[in-house]
């Protein structure tokens, strides 16, 4: 699994991918979580607002920080 933490390393964006690794953490699974700030990247999802989520491709989240719960009922099971 691949999640990405699509921002620009504002404390938004910060809170956000430690939350995600605590989710994926807790959750016990195996994912690579990458944190992107490649503009190319963030307007190929259409991502309007920091922070984005994206899981395997697909944008989950984008303006707001995800709380560990919040993520973790993103994750697939």
């Amino acid at each position: 699994m691949r999640i990405e933490v699509l921002g620009d390393g504002c404390s938004n964006c910060k809170t956000l991918e430690a939350n995600v690794r605590l989710a994926v953490a807790e959750f016990g699974l195996i994912a690579e979580v990458q944190v992107s700030a490649d503009p190319a990247l963030l307007a190929g999802y259409g991502l309007l607002r920091l922070p984005g989520l994206a899981i395997d491709g697909r944008l989950v989240a984008s303006g707001k920080v995800l709380t560990v719960a919040q993520v973790t009922a993103l994750l697939p099971a």
